[in-house]
């Protein structure tokens, strides 16, 4: 009866891979469940218990990517957790399900915001790469995560030496993977986004342009219908927003908006990634808007509209929400600077106030958001004599 079951949620994950019908996954948690939930589960062989706890969980794990629904996520992380303990020391099973672990906890972080997942998943990978052989086809997929969680902790700390440590796992991941393997386009893309972090260290042109041409080999090595591919061309459009900031070629920004918009098509409606995809195609309509002297009230409008859209999408605990509200408050800012409206300067400082507050204090975004809080409660103050009524965070 289990081998029936094990192959029912095999086969329903196969066809998920294939067409990308969520449905699927729910055909495939049904079988599993079934095998979890019968009481003679607890008395089956540990190889066996093993197998279904990590491979019912890497279920749900895809179920919360193409939907979002955090329990999704906490079932998955219950199993690997569950998991490990059951492992014989030695066992080289170990390394793949502390992977699997590490990769949970990375993506409960992007979600909550809890620097002890990170931390705790960063300990992970590290473990199942010191306990893999140097020849292993698996060694590249754990770099390259690794690679992931350093750079989650740079962001979130501003620490260089996590981001040249994860640059080089990246690197690793890259040259260990076979040239016609599927898993290229993600390593490469990831490589890129080391690069572009360390372009907004440095501000040297050349880490910028090693960040295009990663990311341009991604998209173009990446089927069409690849659930990836949003990301990747999402990343791409960073690049040329990048460089258009730097070199104010105003193709750069063109292409850079429409990558944001072939990335925000392609995203599921309830996917935790479309906030920060709207952010960025209206972070695309809002630098259009000023390079192009300001004339164009229909970008403004189209910046504001994805800002509040990405505001009302992300939950409020994510570490993502501070840089929108900051947005949003800058689009507010400059449509009143147009109409006028004491509406408009009130709630980009609200959201401006509510920008610094979620902020961490030690990150390096803080002072920005402070400067465009104080400029927005001065223009207020030059307008009006007096300071707003405060509105409640």
């Amino acid at each position: 009866m289990f081998q029936q079951l094990l192959d029912q949620a095999n086969s329903a994950e196969a066809r998920y891979l294939q067409d990308s019908d969520s449905t699927a996954l729910d055909e495939a948690i049904t079988a599993w469940e079934r095998i979890l939930q019968h009481p003679d589960f607890a008395s089956v062989d540990t190889d066996f218990r093993l197998r279904v706890l990590n491979d019912s969980a890497g279920t749900y794990l895809r179920r919360y990517w193409a939907r979002g629904e955090l329990s999704d996520l906490d079932r998955a992380l219950s199993g690997w957790q569950e998991a490990v303990p059951l492992i014989p020391a030695g066992s080289p099973d170990l390394p793949s399900i502390l992977n699997n672990l590490g990769t949970g906890l990375r993506t409960r972080y992007a979600r909550t915001g809890d620097l002890t997942d990170l931390q705790t998943g960063l300990e992970a990978f590290q473990q199942a790469i010191d306990l893999t052989p140097a020849g292993s086809p698996e060694l590249p997929s754990l770099l390259n995560n690794l690679g992931n969680g350093l750079r989650d902790r740079y962001a979130r700390t501003g620490d260089l030496t996590d981001l040249q440590a994860g640059l080089e796992a990246y690197q690793r991941a890259v040259q260990l993977t076979p040239a016609g393997s599927p898993d290229l386009p993600g390593r490469l893309n990831n490589l890129g986004n080391g690069f572009s972090n360390l372009y907004a260290s440095s501000g040297a042109m050349g880490d910028l342009e090693l960040a295009m041409e990663y990311y341009q080999q991604a998209v173009s090595l990446t089927p069409a219908n690849s659930p990836d591919l949003p990301s990747y061309l999402n990343n791409l459009g960073n690049s040329f927003s990048n460089r258009h900031a730097s070199t104010r070629v105003v193709s750069d920004l063109e292409l850079a908006i429409t990558y944001y918009q072939q990335a925000v098509s392609l995203t599921p409606a309830n996917s935790p990634d479309l906030p920060s995809r709207l952010n960025n195609l209206g972070n695309g309509f809002s630098n259009r808007y000023v390079s192009t002297g300001a004339t164009n009230d229909n970008d403004l409008e189209l910046a504001i509209g994805y800002y509040q859209q990405a505001v009302s999408l992300i939950p409020t605990n994510s570490p993502d929400l501070p840089t929108i509200l900051n947005n949003l408050g800058n689009g507010l800012r400059n449509r009143y600077a147009r109409t006028g409206a004491e509406g408009d300067l009130k709630e980009a400082i609200q959201s401006c106030e509510r920008a610094v507050a979620l902020t961490p204090k030690n990150s390096p975004s803080l002072l920005t958001r402070l400067k465009n809080l104080c400029d927005v409660l001065r223009e207020h103050f030059s307008a009006y004599g007096e300071a707003p009524k405060q509105v409640p965070l």
